[in-house]
C-alpha cells in the first residue's frame, strides 16, 4: 500500500515514521527545501507524547532524541494575561520521562531513514480521487499517486480546506511571550506588540514581523539583548 503525507512537519514526520515501521511504501511532500528553514520554538515533549515516539521511530532516532534534549521532570506551564495576571497552571499529568528540544532539532531527528522518501522544496495545492487512488497536485505540475493520502501541511491547509469545503483555521488575534526572563516581562511585551509577531529566546529563527510598524530603537536593543539572534527585518532595510 502507498501513503503519501503533505507536509513534513513534527506530526507529518512522526506519521512517516509509523507508516514505514508498519510496512507501507511512504512518501513525504514538504514546501521547505530545507528542513531547518522554517525555524521554531523550544518543544516540550509531554510523557504521552515521548512515549508515543518511543514506539513510532527506530532505535537509534529515538537514542538521538534523548541526546538531543533535556529531561523535565515536574514540569509546568503557567499562562497570564497581559497584565501578568495568572490564568491557569498545568502539569505533568502522569509520571514519566518528558523532554524539551528545539523545534529544528526534532524536526531533523523525525527524518532520520526518510531521506528517499521525501520530496523537498514542492508543496501539493490539491488533490483528486481517481477510482480508489488519490492523486496529489504537486506546485511543479507533477502529480502523486497513492491509496492513502494523509493531510499534515500545518493551519490554513488548502488540503484540509477541500476535505472540508470551507477554512479549518483562522486567525484568533492572540499575541504571546514564551520564554521571557524575569524582570523583562513588560519590555517584552512591549516589543511584542510593536512587532506584531511572537518572540522566544529559543526561536533560531527571525520572528513573524507586521510591515504595519516600525520598531523603535531602544525596542530593537532589548530584542537583541533577550532573543538572539534577531535579523533585521527586510522590511525596514527596504528589501
Amino acid at each position: 500500500m502507498r501513503a503519501m503525507v503533505a507536509g513534513a512537519g513534527i506530526g507529518g514526520l512522526a506519521c512517516a515514521q509509523g507508516l514505514v515501521q508498519r510496512g507501507l511504501d511512504v512518501q513525504v511532500v514538504e514546501r521547505d527545501a530545507d528542513l531547518a528553514m522554517t525555524g521554531g520554538y523550544k518543544l516540550h515533549l509531554g510523557v504521552p507524547a515521548v512515549s508515543a515516539l518511543r514506539k513510532l521511530l527506530p532505535a537509534t532516532s529515538f537514542e538521538a532524541l534523548l541526546g538531543s534534549s533535556v529531561g523535565t521532570p515536574g514540569f509546568s506551564l503557567t499562562v497570564r494575561d497581559h497584565r501578568g495576571r495568572r490564568l491557569l497552571q498545568a502539569r505533568e499529568a502522569s509520571p514519566g520521562l518528558s523532554l524539551d528540544v528545539d523545534r529544528i532539532t526534532l524536526r531533523q531527528i523525525l527524518a532520520l531513514g526518510l531521506d528517499d522518501r521525501m520530496i523537498m522544496g514542492r508543496s501539493c495545492q490539491g488533490w483528486r480521487v481517481e477510482g480508489e487512488t488519490f492523486v496529489a497536485e504537486l506546485d511543479d505540475g507533477t502529480e502523486v499517486e497513492a491509496d492513502v493520502l494523509v493531510i499534515a501541511d500545518g493551519a490554513g491547509s488548502k488540503l484540509a480546506g477541500q476535505l472540508a469545503g470551507r477554512p479549518t483555521s483562522f486567525q484568533c488575534g492572540l499575541t504571546g511571550v514564551a520564554d521571557a526572563p524575569c524582570g523583562a516581562v513588560s519590555r517584552t511585551a512591549q516589543l511584542l506588540f510593536y512587532a506584531g509577531g511572537l518572540c522566544s529566546r529559543s526561536v533560531p529563527a527571525a520572528p513573524a514581523y507586521s510591515p504595519r510598524h516600525t520598531i523603535p530603537p531602544d525596542v530593537q536593543q532589548a530584542m537583541q539583548h533577550i532573543h538572539l539572534p534577531v535579523p533585521r527585518p527586510r522590511w525596514q532595510s527596504g528589501g
